[in-house]
């Protein structure tokens, strides 16, 4: 491994094939990620009255609670467990309160609900129950957040990278763990999917709780707009708030932008007394944000005079050599990243690890020693004379700023391939085109997450943003990546952005095993067994 990618040097047919076999077998370059965690799986809390859970909760009591004992809650009626609470949510597809009857029968002590339901047993009746879980699972978990030193990143761009920079800082101090769009990882374990880049609060209380008891002494979490929106991260109290960019994402939920910064700004609201708040001043939102946050307010910019700074000395093949300057302290240090919106992302991490008094040379040596971020930038090499990167870019600005860097880099031809996500944001699709278009060579349009969407309908509107047919349609993505390499030569890039770190693709509510990394060593492993094969037949 070189500065964080992983290089792999193939010199013949049948060392790529042994090579493309062991890491199509893997999930990534970078260890697994395990899916389904399950919840509340691995310890058994204590139990609770559930007058003491209910403490900070608006509620009306409908039967008698006074005695009862809750040593579990649920969202999800099949898990229902003899003296659990059962939560009925109203989500987009499901309404709790419909499974209530069910959750009773398997032993469930009392529900949480939003109106009275016709059933023979204690009801909490609350306004909303997703707000009121967020509180009742602090209660349960006995406010981890206590615990930890707890930072939340909050952005549009940005965020897996900064929570995974700071866990390496973090990391050289003490034990350390994230959470976020790629799951869940403590230490040097493995990840652990949750579903949501920020998890339902329930879940994120568990993980939280779970990290404390480990001896888990810095968490870094990303916390997403809809995430605060929705309530998931309430009542978790940080000692660092961290803003990275707002730029046009999720404009089918929030409809504006002003809702969408409102949402964001919520988290710097929630900062514990005496703790920072890290903001980006470069961006205009960043600079709206300062006059309005709790805790004390450390700035950091590229492009003008702040508490900390930045300055790239050096662009090399591998990684950005860059002079942070933090206060009064300042070094230098190579960052295994490329491309100027990284540098943003390594000093947010700097500057919350200073701000929180950790050391400059232990803040060098944790970004110098950052691992390789799966799906961000990430490089596949199997000997090609060609470049391959995966990337997670699923907006338009992400799109460019990665495009941008790499039509820098290239020395021959940019061939991209990308997708837009369904039941999403759908006014970013033609935006999305005419960026690939005017950065790309070749650009070949595919599917990402349709998720219940058609993705032929998906595509349609994507390519109403070409300004002509320069481009390629291949609905499966799959086949689309083969295409994308084969007709890749000496010199050229190929950027495979919109899938990212993801193993799965969501169709018609079925996930189906899927990964660009793999999609990738599937095509060398045909090619070297089909050079195998032709070299037999001599």
């Amino acid at each position: 491994m070189a500065n964080g990618c992983y290089i792999w040097q193939v010199k013949s047919s049948e060392n790529q094939q042994e090579l493309a076999v062991q890491m199509a077998n893997k999930t990534s370059s970078h260890g697994d990620r395990k899916e389904g965690l399950k919840l509340n799986g691995e310890k058994k809390q204590d139990q609770l009255m559930l007058t003491s859970l209910l403490e900070g909760v608006s509620h009306t009591v409908i039967g008698n609670t006074d005695k009862i004992k809750i040593n579990n809650i649920w969202c999800d009626s099949r898990k229902a467990t003899p003296g659990s609470l059962f939560v009925c949510l109203s989500g987009a597809r499901y309404d709790g309160h419909e499974f209530a009857a069910d959750a009773i029968k398997l032993g469930a002590s009392a529900l949480m609900v939003e109106h009275r339901l016709d059933l023979a047993c204690p009801q909490i009746v609350v306004e909303n129950t997703r707000k009121s879980l967020a509180k009742i699972a602090v209660n349960f978990y006995n406010h981890p957040y206590r615990d930890l030193t707890l930072m939340g990143v909050t952005g549009t761009n940005g965020k897996t990278t900064i929570v995974h920079m700071l866990k390496s800082i973090m990391g050289q101090v003490a034990l350390s763990a994230m959470i976020g769009t790629i799951g869940v990882k403590i230490g040097e374990g493995d990840y652990f999917a949750t579903g949501n880049t920020t998890p339902e609060s329930l879940e994120l209380q568990f993980q939280l709780r779970k990290m404390a008891d480990q001896g888990v002494a810095y968490v870094a979490a990303e916390v997403s707009s809809q995430g605060l929106a929705k309530y998931r991260f309430d009542h978790s109290l940080v000692d660092a708030a961290i803003f990275t960019n707002l730029t046009w994402d999720h404009m089918d939920y929030h409809k504006t932008m002003e809702h969408y910064f409102a949402c964001k700004a919520k988290l710097f609201q929630q900062i514990k007394p005496g703790g920072i708040a890290v903001i980006n001043i470069d961006d205009p939102y960043g600079q709206k944000l300062t006059a309005l946050t709790k805790g004390r307010l450390v700035t950091y910019s590229l492009q003008k005079s702040a508490d900390c700074t930045a300055a790239i000395i050096e662009r090399q093949a591998t990684g950005t050599k860059i002079k942070f300057c933090l206060g009064e302290d300042s070094f230098e240090v190579v960052v295994p990243i490329l491309f100027d919106y990284n540098v943003y992302n390594a000093l947010a991490a700097a500057a919350t690890a200073w701000g929180l008094g950790i050391s400059p040379e232990v803040i060098r040596v944790g970004l110098e020693q950052l691992h390789q971020v799966p799906g961000r930038m990430e490089k596949v090499d199997f000997g090609q004379n060609y470049g391959i990167f995966i990337d997670f870019a699923h907006t338009p600005d992400a799109l460019e700023k990665v495009l941008k860097g790499l039509k820098n880099l290239v020395k021959k031809r940019l061939i991209v391939v990308f997708g837009c996500v369904g039941n999403g944001d759908r006014d970013k699709r033609p935006q999305m085109a005419a960026i690939a278009e005017g950065y790309g060579d070749t650009v070949i349009v595919t599917s990402t997450q349709p998720k219940y969407e058609d993705p032929d309908a998906i595509i349609d509107e994507i390519i109403q943003g070409f300004s002509g047919n320069n481009y390629i349609r291949i609905v499966q993505r799959e086949q689309a990546v083969e295409k994308a390499l084969s007709v890749a030569r000496a010199g050229d890039i190929v950027i495979l952005a919109g899938f990212g770190h993801q193993k799965y693709k969501l169709m018609k509510g079925k996930a189906t095993p899927y990964s660009d990394f793999q999609a990738v060593a599937g095509y060398f492993l045909k090619a070297a067994q089909q050079e195998t094969a032709g070299t037999e037949t001599i």
